[in-house]
């Protein structure tokens, strides 16, 4: 056998280092400081349940009072005494409204280093639907470059492994090229609008070749240039001179049949029987 390989796969490397980062480097700071700022909540709001009988009576009565309440009533207990007498309970303010945006902010502070919109871990706030779509954008497709790249760790993980196999002869060798076609990677949609997009482009696309064939045949020959020179740049797949050329000389040679125009995205017209 050869000397060992180890292979090295960084993430989240920046410019000039060699090694990367976890994708929890930039918010375990913050989670654990959320941690214990949930903690101290849970112990204020226990002391809060705690609180002091506050007793005003008269100067001359504080001591005999003293004496009497050495001992706090029991829950439930009842207590008759005068005007010059008054109870009052004392609690602790912990002021829990100002605490919930310092808690906000901490939040706010582990989105920014998860990169994950706030929603996708329950908290709605005051996130409509669109800016929800919006905010799910940046994020699919960071997931989308990710599970790239755990494809391309996976693949060149099992081709060195292959190469292995080749040096002790327990593998035949083939080309790379001829190797990449031997796995297929089967990967879970990051978001289903993708599909959605796709669906809907593939059905205006269809749409619009089926309309351009109906009226190419009848046009001049500059005219089917530039009609078919514009659909192919605006497709998002412009095609050479040379493919336009054997298009037109197809055309001549058998035209299409002449077909209705179909309009992108009809609508059914109701009708109500006379």
């Amino acid at each position: 056998y050869s000397n060992a390989v180890m292979l090295h796969y960084a993430i989240n490397r920046p410019l000039g280092a060699l090694l990367g980062e976890s994708d929890l480097t930039t918010m375990l700071t913050w989670l654990l400081r959320y941690s214990r700022l949930v903690e101290d909540r849970v112990r204020l709001h226990w002391a809060a349940r705690s609180f002091l009988w506050d007793v005003t009576v008269p100067a001359a009565a504080v001591a005999a009072k003293a004496e009497q309440y050495r001992m706090p009533p029991d829950t439930g207990s009842i207590i008759v005494h005068d005007e010059a007498e008054v109870w009052k309970s004392v609690n602790p303010n912990l002021a829990a409204v100002d605490a919930r945006h310092d808690m906000q902010a901490v939040r706010a502070m582990i989105d920014a280093g998860s990169g994950f919109p706030p929603h996708w871990r329950g908290d709605a706030g005051d996130i409509s639907l669109a800016t929800a779509q919006a905010m799910a954008g940046p994020t699919e497709r960071h997931l989308v470059r990710r599970q790239n790249y755990f494809k391309f760790v996976i693949s060149d993980i099992i081709y060195h492994a292959y190469l292995r196999a080749t040096e002790i002869g327990a593998a035949p060798r083939i080309a790379r090229s001829d190797y990449e076609t031997l796995f297929v990677f089967s990967m879970p949609d990051i978001s289903r609008f993708d599909n959605e997009s796709l669906a809907k482009s593939s059905r205006d696309l269809s749409q619009a070749y089926y309309n351009l064939g109906a009226i190419l045949s009848t046009a001049p020959e500059t005219l089917q240039r530039q009609m078919l020179r514009t659909f192919f740049q605006f497709s998002g797949t412009p095609v050479s001179e040379d493919t336009i050329d054997a298009m037109i000389a197809e055309i001549k040679e058998k035209p299409p049949v002449p077909a209705d125009i179909v309009q992108p995205n009809p609508t059914v017209k109701e009708t109500t029987p006379e």
